[in-house]
């Protein structure tokens, strides 16, 4: 089986809950004896990354090719949306893929999700290509296109119809999403996964102060409760001097930061909670792994009612013991006491309870290994893309 995906941005160069869901998937379908290739419409995004990649090559077995190196990089994404945007149509890339097709045979069509590859799409699905067009979901739709309904629109209406498989993560949105479907479209609920080759022991440890609760986030503070983790942990730090919390991800957006870092701050907790700022992808499985204990504490939103945080597969995949809040899917996976720390969400006093029962419990290490035992059953990447493979296959046969 061959398949064309295409991207924005260059997966190999950004952690990212994006990024890192492509690459397990896309790794995953390689291992499995099928072809990829991996086109990204727009350019390079640093000087390095041009150096590095030049205008095609292979990654991780992966052909990959951008449909527009341009001989300079943008750095300022903003600038480079506005021009990719305004100044080349939808059709022109269109016109671009339709010629690649020529030259080979492809049986499916990977659109990943953005308004430039949602445009992309509609361009295609007009075009009457013979391939079959695969997309997938991890969030609600308008979490990205919350500035653009007209889009918006477009794409529950007209572009998810045209889809023949179409990969979710959550049961709720599939709730959600297959109201919009057309009859030819085949769904397959795919939960995150994770690459558990990343947290072997192999991972060497590093030099942060120890025993330590992490976090580590790519997205921002606000939705994932940094500010509750930040209070419950110095409820507790007096009574556990020799704990420490280390914050891992990058530091914004800003005014959450800032609130979070004035809270540590006013409380004199700037030697026992310290903020590492962004982290290298090669760099986070030594960082979770080398912590004592794992926090989450997400917050109670429509946002997390649809999705499953990647960051809570890794932590399971390391084996320590992880403190998460009761948010959308996560009891339907997690017990309380049993494979994590469950606690309520939105609750201060509840998040330092519930770090203060894993710093505490003589079951803790036991209860690290069941919810590695349940992420390596539910969200393993090599298990998950052997599923979508198979399911794939079998859509080319109807």
């Amino acid at each position: 089986m061959k398949i064309l995906a295409i991207r924005d941005t260059n997966p190999f160069i950004q952690s990212s809950a994006s990024n890192n869901r492509f690459l397990s998937l896309v790794t995953g379908l390689e291992a499995n004896g099928n072809e990829i290739d991996l086109i990204i419409i727009n350019s390079y995004l640093t000087d390095e990354e041009k150096k590095q990649f030049k205008s095609k090559g292979k990654f991780a077995n992966i052909n990959y090719e951008y449909l527009l190196p341009w001989p300079f990089a943008f750095p300022d994404r903003r600038i480079m949306r506005i021009l990719f945007n305004k100044l080349i149509p939808s059709r022109f890339y269109a016109y671009k893929i339709r010629k690649k097709m020529k030259s080979n045979k492809y049986n499916y069509i990977w659109i990943s999700f953005s308004p430039n590859l949602i445009r992309l799409g509609l361009c295609l699905f007009r075009s009457k290509l013979p391939v079959k067009y695969f997309h997938e979901q991890s969030e609600y739709s308008w979490i990205g296109l919350e500035n653009n309904n007209k889009l918006h629109k477009l794409y529950l209406n007209s572009f998810l119809s045209q889809l023949d498989v179409f990969s979710i993560m959550t049961n709720n949105l599939i709730d959600y999403y297959k109201k919009f479907v057309g009859s030819k479209t085949q769904i397959i609920h795919l939960p995150m996964t994770v690459d558990f080759s990343r947290f072997d022991n192999s991972c060497e440890t590093n030099n942060l102060n120890k025993p330590y609760i992490g976090y580590c986030g790519i997205r921002n503070f606000k939705n994932d409760g940094v500010d509750i983790l930040t209070k419950a942990f110095i409820k507790i730090m007096n009574e556990f001097p020799e704990y420490y919390l280390y914050i891992a991800g990058p530091l914004e957006p800003k005014k959450d930061y800032n609130y979070v870092k004035s809270i540590v701050e006013n409380n004199n907790a700037s030697e026992r909670i310290i903020f590492l700022g962004p982290m290298d992808k090669t760099e986070i499985p030594s960082f979770l792994k080398n912590a004592s204990i794992l926090a989450l504490a997400r917050v109670e939103s429509k946002q997390a009612e649809g999705g499953f945080p990647t960051k809570l597969g890794e932590y399971l995949a390391t084996g320590n013991p992880v403190c998460v809040t009761k948010v959308g899917e996560i009891p339907n996976y997690l017990i309380n006491h049993k494979s994590a720390f469950l606690s309520e969400p939105n609750s201060i006093d509840s998040f330092a309870e519930t770090l203060k029962r894993a710093i505490t419990s003589p079951e803790a290490k036991n209860i690290g290994k069941m919810g590695q035992d349940i992420a390596y059953k539910y969200f393993n990447k090599d298990i998950q893309s052997k599923k979508l493979s198979d399911f794939l296959t079998n859509n080319l046969l109807r």
